[in-house]
């Protein structure tokens, strides 16, 4: 885990307290963030987006701890966003033969909602993988002739995860960088803590397939499932230049995952439960372009995870570096999507963007 995380996990405050003294100092450009945040909400936004986030996974194996992940390559997705609402569909890519032999074929299914509005922003995901191989080709068996990796193609994860954030700075624009449904317009940036949650099971190691391509029973193994929670305290900051802009965010966080295992060994079964303590840190770069009717982007970053749990169990992969690239267009809204988000907004006055 890196340092510089925690450092700054006790640096923000200050950070914020300094920008807070500042924004009540500086009168007009509080009084005036409509000069630093252009609104588009009225406007359909379609985005394409293609990433490497790709979730994996340490799980024990043959008496250590390795590292698996689905074998999907890319992420390809479809990103509609209209007024509060952001809606991403992933699209399954396909595997090559060859790649389907060595790794395995996956089945996956993933969606993403957005709610995002002037002060709060809510996102809900769900994400469902069967079909996982060992990534670090040397570990668990001795490495074959050929270069097949070592497969689970029963196994099974169910992802369920959400957070709520609250942005401080009315000048700050959360949607010009998730949904591009506003565009920043002069240079700001925000502290912005969240509250993420996250609900997971994993089922389907009794078998794997080995680098011979035989099926193989295994007679101890694991079932996990369990809820965690955590505290992220995120400073978000863009630079923008003309239509360019530039962002770069970090965000340490602290939480505990609360477990429950199945430890399967012959004929037998044990249940236990843990609670863990859960350190993280998240932080990442980004540049784009962002006009009145076309946009696109670029951005890189890296998450860190520290839990506190022994390697027998099932963890969230504890370093992942992930990059994404999109690009979209935005334009007048059809009657289709006009309708009945305007009829919502109508039933629930709280979901209109004042």
């Amino acid at each position: 885990m890196n340092r510089c995380y925690f450092l700054l996990l006790f640096l923000i405050p200050s950070i914020v307290f300094t920008q807070e003294k500042k924004s009540k100092n500086d009168t007009i450009a509080k009084s005036k963030s409509d000069l630093y945040i252009k609104d588009y909400t009225n406007q359909f936004n379609v985005k394409a987006e293609f990433s490497n986030d790709i979730q994996s996974f340490k799980i024990p194996f043959n008496i250590q701890s390795v590292e698996i992940e689905p074998n999907l390559g890319f992420r390809y997705g479809v990103v509609l966003s209209y007024k509060f609402a952001s809606v991403r569909i992933g699209i399954r890519p396909k595997v090559s033969g060859k790649s389907k032999e060595e790794k395995g074929d996956p089945k996956s299914f993933r969606i993403k909602f957005n709610l995002l509005f002037d002060k709060w922003s809510h996102r809900f995901e769900y994400n469902r993988i069967k079909g996982y191989y060992i990534s670090n080709q040397s570990i668990g068996e001795d490495i074959a002739a050929n270069s097949n990796h070592i497969q689970f193609p029963d196994l099974t994860t169910n992802v369920f995860s959400g957070s709520s954030a609250y942005k401080f700075n009315d000048n700050y624009s959360v949607r010009s960088t998730i949904s591009q449904t506003e565009i920043q317009l002069k240079s700001a940036g925000s502290f912005i803590p969240e509250i993420s949650y996250w609900y997971y099971s994993f089922d389907g190691l009794d078998k794997y397939i080995n680098k011979d391509g035989d099926e193989v029973t295994r007679s101890n193994y694991l079932k996990s499932s369990g809820v965690a929670l955590a505290l992220n305290l995120g400073y978000y900051y863009t630079f923008v230049y003309k239509k360019w802009y530039a962002n770069a965010f970090i965000i340490p966080g602290i939480g505990m995952d609360f477990n429950n295992s199945t430890q399967y060994s012959d004929a037998n079964s044990t249940n236990s439960k843990s609670q863990n303590l859960v350190l993280s840190g998240h932080g990442g770069v980004g540049i784009g372009y962002n006009s009145e009717k076309f946009f696109f982007g670029v951005s890189l970053s890296k998450r860190n995870t520290n839990e506190k749990a022994n390697e027998d169990k099932i963890q969230f992969d504890s370093s992942k570096d992930s990059f994404f690239v999109f690009f979209g267009y935005r334009f007048r809204a059809p009657k289709q999507i006009t309708k009945p988000i305007d009829g919502l907004e109508e039933r629930i006055p709280i979901l209109k963007n004042d």
